[in-house]
């Protein structure tokens, strides 16, 4: 499971607009889905967070799954002359290593996303059983 939060979109609202909003959320569907499996389930929870159940994968395939949605997503947002980068912290946890039931997954994949997020975004880690797991996200190019 997957959570994907899409990192500084309260900016995009607020300097280019709720429209442009709009379309950054569309824009980044449609990368998820273009990135997942047929077999991978895709959704979006609220605002800017989406989730991800990607069938049959372990940490290994996850962590290709979120360096390339990571990939994906990094993109500037532009209006005028204002630009905002837009990216992807991502949390990830693995069944049935971290967890058997939705619950379970998505609180550790939860925390592994804050963990990114702490960490300085544009990034994913993939939860480790730690209740405040360390950074293991892929360096940032940025």
């Amino acid at each position: 499971m997957l959570i994907i939060d899409i990192d500084n979109f309260k900016s995009v609202n607020d300097r280019l607009g709720h429209a442009i909003g709009d379309e950054v959320i569309k824009n980044v569907v449609n990368k998820i889905n273009s990135v997942i499996n047929p077999a991978d389930i895709a959704g979006r929870i609220g605002g800017d967070e989406f989730m991800v159940y990607a069938a049959n994968a372990d940490e290994s395939s996850a962590a290709k799954l979120c360096e390339s949605l990571c990939g994906i997503i990094k993109s500037d947002v532009s209006s005028e002359d204002i630009t905002v980068r837009i990216s992807a912290s991502i949390g990830a946890a693995v069944s049935p290593v971290h967890g058997r039931t939705f619950d379970e997954l998505y609180r550790c994949a939860d925390i592994a996303m804050y963990v990114t997020k702490s960490g300085g975004k544009d990034n994913f880690t993939i939860y480790d059983g730690q209740e405040r797991p360390e950074y293991h996200g892929r360096t940032s190019d940025m």
